[in-house]
């Protein structure tokens, strides 16, 4: 007599044995890392700074995991970017490097763009002022028919340096625009002109300036070459930046009007004053537009003493600083901040200054005259075109994160006067 309880237990068991024979039991098995995603993925950074990279791994079992600290990384291109054990790639110089992440068999990669930064300005060589840009502190000429000429402001875009200026070709001086190197004078009927912003949207060139017809100044921006006067009637009025957004061209700058100093924006050639109460001089020299505001740089004299402000959307800061006179050149906005730079009567008749929201710093040298002309922010650092005096004679400098590092060795004099980077 069979035991049906026991031939059961049995042909459970049978069957658990068969299933597990059949591949039931796949579960139990390791999973494998099948790729390496790195993070930010084609990231870009300045020379001279670092970005972290992180790598994550996705398994066989769709499972993902930060596998940073035991993937190997190396750099394609060593002599543009490296990067650490630790994920810390820093750029060397501009161009791009394939950044690998490997582990066993399985590889990940991201490019890494490294930018330059270009500051614009003009040094002296005997009886000579010649225009120039620097790339990362190297210095290139600007052809200007072997006449004295400024560089006023640089742009990147698209792989191109351009810089807006002047030059004089001996009678009279001439709006110019060089692109890469080649330059291109910006019509105005024949008058001195002077070329002092350039922005570049959509492809197009604009060009902020002034020129004189023989009885007044006249504001005016060029588009690829196209004039089109900011006209006030009987007045003199100056264009100092031009900043392109939503198809909108921005114009800041002054005009002269019964004797008082007005300082106005344009946008899209519609003048609106900026006005302060019980002053008769304010100027706009910078315009910045960020998340739908208009952002404008400038100063007004009130009482006696010139005071450092900004505009958000016509509404004023003053900006702090010590001494009695003060002045914002330029602005920049990042991260919901508006940094600004210019100068102020510190120690000396004018120290260079930048602020941070109203928050004034001083930049070295502390001990000599310096001028801070203008501000870029890329990244976490800040950057700032200007010069200082040696002692001797002015020298171009660029100050990152209040570090200065000169642009010549000290035996010309230099102005550097604008900066900018396309990251």
């Amino acid at each position: 007599m069979y035991d049906s309880k026991n031939l059961y237990a049995l042909g459970v068991l049978l069957a658990i044995i068969s299933f597990s024979d059949c591949g039931g039991g796949s579960h139990d098995r390791a999973a494998t890392l099948s790729s390496i995603v790195i993070t930010p993925a084609d990231p870009s950074i300045i020379t001279g700074t670092t970005k972290q990279l992180t790598a994550t791994g996705t398994y066989t079992d769709n499972t993902t995991k930060d596998i940073t600290s035991s993937v190997t990384w190396t750099s394609g291109t060593a002599s543009v970017a490296t990067v650490s054990t630790s994920a810390l790639a820093t750029g060397v110089a501009s161009g791009t490097s394939v950044i690998t992440a490997t582990l066993g068999s399985i590889v990940g990669t991201t490019t890494l763009s490294v930018k330059a930064i270009y500051a614009a300005g003009y040094y002296v060589n005997g009886l000579k002022n010649i225009a120039a840009t620097w790339k990362d502190g190297v210095k290139t000429d600007l052809p200007s028919d072997g006449y004295t000429a400024y560089a006023s402001s640089v742009y990147v875009s698209a792989g191109s340096v351009y810089a807006a200026g002047y030059y004089n070709n001996g009678s009279k001086d001439i709006a110019a625009i060089w692109q890469d190197g080649v330059k291109a004078d910006l019509p105005s009927g024949g008058y001195t002109a002077y070329a002092y912003s350039v922005y570049v949207s959509g492809g197009s060139v604009y060009v902020a300036g002034y020129y004189n017809d023989s009885s007044n100044d006249i504001a005016v921006f060029w588009k690829d070459g196209v004039k089109t006067d900011l006209t006030i009637t009987g007045h003199n009025a100056y264009a100092r930046s031009v900043y392109v957004n939503g198809g909108h061209v921005y114009v800041a700058g002054y005009y002269v009007s019964g004797g008082n100093t007005i300082a106005a924006i344009w946008t899209d050639g519609v003048k609106a004053d900026l006005t302060v109460a019980g002053s008769s001089n304010v100027r706009a020299y910078s315009v910045y537009v960020s998340g739908g505001h208009v952002y404008i740089a400038g100063y007004y004299v009130s009482g006696g003493n010139t005071i450092a402000a900004t505009w958000t959307d016509g509404v004023r800061t003053d900006l702090a600083a010590s001494g009695t006179t003060s002045a914002a050149v330029s602005l920049y906005v990042a991260d919901g901040s508006v940094y600004a730079c210019g100068i102020y009567d510190g120690s000396h008749v004018a120290d260079a200054i930048f602020w941070k929201d109203d928050v004034g710093t001083a930049l070295p040298p502390t001990d000599k005259n310096s001028y801070a002309y203008s501000v870029y922010v890329g990244g976490s650092s800040v950057y700032i075109a200007g010069y200082y005096n040696n002692g001797t004679t002015w020298v171009a400098a660029v100050w990152k994160d209040g570090v200065k590092t000169d642009l010549s060795d000290g035996t010309q004099e230099s102005h550097a006067l604008a900066i900018y980077s396309d990251l």
